[in-house]
């Protein structure tokens, strides 16, 4: 009976590891990392600086133009992303309490240029420019922290009542205006005059007139709002008008590369460690999207 239990055991396990490996076959991605002894030679900053260029690789649904390595800094539990006006530098907001910060990255590079770390009860969220400041969400704080463009906190406003909470922050079609998300299937316009308080609220249906819920961080362009979907590997684009989604873009193997060669693990991954962050690149007209402490970013362009 015994014997019998442990061969029972023994193939449970085997499922379990063909069911990983038939995923991997399933979502095959063809790119060669460069040999890491060539870099041997070079400075840490140069190897902090290295991009893995080719050759690209591309799906049904993206392409990737560019891999930027960022193992050597991977702890950022990424929860917003946007470039600055000149492209010049990339902010990136973290999550975590206790580890929670705001940092502003030369790009591509990616060399810090300035941390800002927020104080231990605060979870950072969503980050966005308008005007001249800068503005950063809070997870369950209720509070939105206001920087100048040099990151030094100016004063910490209270998020709008008519917010569950803090999640994805964006720019918007009008300038004096941002797009934030609580985590439900609602997009809100926040005036930048009026501390950030509530305008009007977009709520996001698919073709089948459901909700599309978990919505977090999002990026504005040309009439559209891309958004991550928490805990899915999905971005949803949607039309800002009438809040409908008109594609649904799948990353599932952009996750798998980087479980494969970043520094993703499945166990990370199934902790939180999942997909987020995305900023819109005007100057290239491509997107920039990443996870949460990922060891790579990814310039990509979505099918039309």
């Amino acid at each position: 009976m015994k014997h019998g239990l442990i061969m029972i055991g023994l193939l449970f396990c085997c499922l379990i590891i063909c069911h990983r490996t038939i995923k991997q076959i399933k979502t095959p991605i063809n790119v060669i990392i460069p040999d890491t002894n060539k870099e041997n030679n070079k400075d840490t900053d140069k190897k902090k600086e290295k991009e893995i260029i080719n050759p690209i690789f591309k799906t049904k649904d993206f392409t990737v133009e560019k891999i930027i390595d960022r193992k050597s800094d991977s702890n950022t539990y990424t929860q917003g992303l946007f470039f600055s006006k000149d492209h010049k530098s990339i902010f990136e907001s973290g999550g975590l309490y206790y580890e929670s910060s705001i940092i502003q990255l030369e790009y591509p590079s990616l060399k810090l240029i300035k941390k800002t770390n927020l104080e231990p009860l605060y979870f950072g969220e969503g980050i966005s420019q308008c005007g001249n400041f800068i503005y950063q969400l809070t997870w369950k704080e209720n509070i939105i922290l206001k920087y100048d463009l040099n990151l030094n906190l100016i004063e910490k406003l209270k998020l709008d009542n008519k917010m569950r909470e803090g999640w994805g922050l964006s720019n918007s079609d009008k300038e004096n205006e941002l797009l934030a998300t609580d985590g439900s299937e609602k997009i809100y316009r926040l005036d930048c005059n009026n501390n950030l308080k509530v305008i009007s609220i977009i709520s996001v249906k698919k073709n089948d007139g459901i909700f599309l819920y978990k919505l977090n961080d999002l990026t504005y362009t040309n009439g559209f709002v891309y958004v991550n979907i928490y805990f899915k590997d999905k971005i949803a684009k949607v039309n800002l008008k009438n809040g409908l989604v008109v594609e649904m873009y799948d990353l599932e193997k952009l996750v798998d590369y980087e479980m494969e060669n970043g520094s993703l693990t499945e166990i990370n991954y199934y902790n939180g460690d999942v997909l987020n962050g995305i900023a819109y690149n005007s100057e290239k007209n491509n997107f920039l999207v990443t996870g949460k402490k990922w060891g790579y970013m990814y310039e990509i362009s979505f099918k039309n």
